[in-house]
């Protein structure tokens, strides 16, 4: 029988992929390759489908290979993201802890107060029209309100003080004075703060200033001289507002005159309100400055100062908008509000 007419394994395919695949015994393909020794074409065809069976293993490590590579690309990509957006949530932490510490340290955080006082401007006014302002302001308050405004006044009215008085000075000798106290001017300051009683009166802080004591002796001098020129003119006003003396100071353009009275009271007359905001100053003086009938009253609450030392009180313009009381050796100074600085002024 001829080579083409016998029949070998690699006509098999099942055995030959066995064979490529390796899945038969060593002793199993000893005796395969053995039954093809003689046969070339067999020995081919099987090196055919060796090749192909490897190619097909190559393809399919590449195609391994590459979807390995894009799953490591988007595993590295999905870390890299990951690491962004943690430390994105970091730095928003950090910013909004420092925000926090530099409010807690640095910043006030209490709420601020309300305050339920009304500022009122004051316009100079002629008296009758400013009392008849005063009438339409009360006709149209409530009665709680009115009762409230009128509060203070009351104490004022019922807890009677003598009205002191302090002497005239010559107009040279205030010039005098006011260029001693030029040096100085600067350094006060007035504090000026609502009423809560009526608009026609306001609290004013007036600062305590030590000034030396010639320019003291040199107004007392001055007044005393004064004082008997004028003695004639006192009387009238003695009459009327148990007053010894009495200046006229112009703080206007317009050059009018209204009074201004000068009196002392304690500070146990002080309203608790007052009271509470002195916060134990010793050099501020509460004062109680009124527009009435009579002229302007000028009230201060003070129990440093004796009796005579209100006798001999001075009062000088350092301003258009500034006043001082000269009263021993020390003087007390005051900053005018607005409208009020432009009423005229006279001491009694």
């Amino acid at each position: 029988m001829s080579d083409n007419s016998k029949k070998y394994w690699t006509d098999d395919p099942e055995l030959v992929e066995k064979y490529i695949l390796k899945k038969i015994s060593a002793e199993e393909k000893m005796r395969l390759d053995a039954e093809i020794a003689d046969c070339e074409p067999c020995k081919a065809k099987l090196q055919e489908e060796m090749e192909i069976a490897a190619g097909i293993r190559r393809h399919g490590r590449d195609i391994m290979k590459a979807r390995l590579r894009k799953k490591l690309q988007r595993e590295r990509t999905t870390q890299f993201f990951n690491y962004q957006y943690v430390g994105l949530a970091a730095a928003v932490v950090i910013i909004a802890i420092g925000l926090g510490a530099y409010q807690i340290w640095f910043s006030d955080l209490t709420a601020p107060k309300k305050f339920h006082q009304q500022e009122i401007i004051i316009k100079q006014s002629d008296d009758s029209t400013t009392s008849n302002n005063e009438q339409q302001r009360d006709a149209a308050k409530p009665e709680a309100e009115q009762k409230e405004s009128s509060h203070p006044k009351m104490e004022i009215a019922e807890q009677s003080a003598p009205v002191q008085s302090a002497p005239a000075v010559s107009s040279v000798d205030q010039q005098q004075s006011l260029s001693g106290a030029a040096g100085k001017s600067d350094e006060i300051v007035g504090e000026v703060s609502t009423s809560e009683s009526s608009p026609s009166a306001i609290w004013l802080i007036g600062q305590i200033v030590v000034v030396s004591e010639s320019i003291h002796d040199r107004a007392i001098s001055a007044s005393k001289i004064q004082k008997q020129n004028d003695a004639k003119i006192s009387e009238q006003y003695r009459s009327k507002t148990n007053t010894k003396s009495i200046e006229t100071i112009t703080l206007n353009k317009k050059n009018k005159e209204s009074t201004i009275v000068l009196q002392q009271r304690s500070m146990k007359d002080l309203p608790i309100e007052r009271s509470q905001q002195q916060r134990g100053q010793q050099r501020e003086v509460e004062t109680l400055l009124e527009r009435t009938h009579n002229g302007i009253q000028l009230t201060l609450y003070d129990d440093s100062i004796s009796e005579s030392d209100m006798k001999d009180a001075v009062v000088e313009r350092l301003s258009e908008d500034s006043i001082v009381v000269s009263i021993s050796n020390q003087r007390i100074t005051y900053r005018l509000p607005s409208g009020w600085n432009s009423s005229s002024t006279n001491r009694r």
